[in-house]
């Protein structure tokens, strides 16, 4: 593979100046001794670890929070809600930011405020503090942006693929530590704070690292900061992702009506965006064959990620009184989760050759067929730790294959200039699609009881399996529209090259 460390220009049409070869991120590279593809792949671990403990991590020790700060259920809620309610108005944005102000700005400009988050939770003493610290981190649109940068630096679509698969394998090991980290710690003894320091030094590590090894790529879209579009798209995803983390919890008129207003402000979004001579997120680039589908898919398995790993968590740690569960552990529920990850990892590492045999839709539906299999057959099952072992893995294979294709798809769809667009939409559509899981899986587990018991009933869990089932279902039929996209390098609209080079449009 010949990859290329963000800070030094892939472009064939873009020759490299002497003062980009020279540049001081260009020389550390070089002082360090480890290859450039060596050194993108820790640093997009990094950024993966990074956002995945501050999110999975906090979950399973949610009790101890709240002990440790004194909140109340709906405080906890908070603690928890709050990093994806910011992220659903700031990453989009934030992202397609980059595309105009810079990869490199954006990208150290968003991991500051991960520490600062963490800072501010490290010091907390009280609820609000806290959830101010929850929702600076909430401002992490690292990903999204390393992303770009990563398609910004690929020469070819295969090369692009295999960045996909590198970051899918970062991902897997990524999941697969987050879950463990906070079980880890209470069983050696430690508490949240010592938590939220780990996370302060891993975040302050990753700044170091991005400001020392990451360049910028040597784009920049020339368009004016659209700030009615970032406004309506920021509000609407906000309250779109907020009322549907409170359906379980509103009547059902004020949970309609703001949906109603939710929808109304992305209509009016997607109006004022159609209209727009240089709009922030160009529709007619998304509304593309070799674009929406990908982004379809990577929402729903972010539900099937994600919520089907909770859901054997809290399995897992269901005490056999009531008549089913494996009385794990906080640290045990992790290891039941190690199987998806490690798959994961592992996929990601072979997720390339897989695209290119196979192609971007038949790796997507190959991935979306394991994971309809594998939740209809677990709704069958008794629920052995074995069968939660198999399950866990089957998760991890439909994840990395079905992941890894619709980045794939999207990246290759990315024309320098639109790669910020395009990595934060599929970012929204994530946000979007994904923060409908959490509530259906709650209401269904909270339909009945043991009797006696303020536990979910079994039956309550087989209708979670099928409801997965039956998202891995949807994830298929997008998987059947999905487009092969070609690696098309010549510059969007309204794009050129910062090296003074003539830009190359359609």
């Amino acid at each position: 593979m010949t990859s290329q460390m963000p800070g030094a220009t892939s472009n064939p049409d873009v020759p490299a100046s002497d003062d980009e070869t020279t540049s001081a991120v260009g020389r550390r590279i070089k002082a360090v001794g480890v290859s450039e593809q060596g050194l993108a792949l820790a640093i997009g671990f990094l950024i993966v670890l990074c956002l995945d403990t501050e999110q999975l991590t906090v979950i399973p020790l949610l009790k101890e929070i709240a002990s440790t700060f004194t909140l109340t259920p709906g405080q906890s809620a908070w603690v928890l809600s709050a990093t994806g309610i910011a992220a659903a108005a700031s990453v989009p944005v934030l992202s397609r930011l980059a595309d105009l102000f810079g990869m490199r700005r954006m990208l150290l400009l968003t991991t500051s405020m991960v520490v600062l988050g963490n800072i501010v939770c490290v010091a907390a003493q009280n609820f609000e503090t806290l959830l101010a610290g929850r929702v600076i981190i909430g401002f992490n649109a690292g990903l999204p942006i390393y992303y770009a940068i990563l398609r910004g630096r690929s020469r070819s679509g295969k090369e692009s693929d295999k960045y996909s698969g590198a970051m899918t394998f970062a991902i897997g090991l990524a999941i697969s530590g987050s879950y463990l980290v906070g079980g880890a710690v209470l069983e050696l003894g430690g508490g949240v704070r010592t938590v939220f320091w780990l996370i302060l030094i891993l975040s302050v590590v990753l700044l170091a690292l991005i400001w020392a090894f990451v360049e910028d790529i040597p784009t920049r879209t020339r368009v004016p900061v659209d700030y009615v579009g970032a406004l309506l798209l920021a509000g609407g995803l906000t309250l779109l992702v907020y009322s549907i983390g409170k359906a379980n919890e509103w009547t059902a008129g004020l949970l309609v009506s703001l949906l109603a207003v939710a929808a109304l402000l992305l209509v009016a979004w997607a109006a004022w965006e159609l209209r727009h001579r240089q709009p922030l997120f160009d529709l007619r680039v998304i509304k593309r064959r070799d674009v929406w589908p990908a982004f379809v898919i990577a929402g729903v398995v972010a539900i099937l990620g994600i919520n089907g790993a909770l859901a054997i968590c809290n399995y897992a740690q269901t005490p056999s009184i009531a008549g089913y569960g494996l009385d794990a552990s906080t640290l045990m529920a992790g290891v039941y989760l190690l199987p998806c990850g490690l798959t994961i990892a592992f996929g990601g590492g072979i997720a390339g050759k897989v695209i290119g045999r196979f192609g971007q839709r038949g790796t997507s539906i190959a991935g979306a067929t394991i994971a309809l299999l594998a939740f209809v057959w677990f709704s069958q099952v008794s629920g052995t730790s074995l069968q939660v072992f198999i399950l866990s893995f089957l998760i991890g294979a439909a994840y990395a294959l079905s992941y890894t294709a619709s980045t794939a798809a999207y990246l290759r769809a990315a024309r320098p200039g639109e790669q910020g667009m395009l990595t934060g939409a599929a970012r929204a559509a994530s946000t979007a699609i994904g923060a409908l899981g959490p509530p259906i899986i709650t209401a269904l587990l909270a339909a009945s009881h043991v009797p006696g018991l303020p536990l979910p009933a079994r039956e309550n869990y087989v209708h979670v399996w099928l409801f997965l089932a039956g998202t891995a279902f949807l994830m298929l039929l997008a998987g059947l529209l999905v487009r092969e996209a070609r690696f098309d390098q010549r510059a969007a609209e309204n794009t050129e090259w910062i090296d003074g080079s003539a830009p190359v449009r359609d």
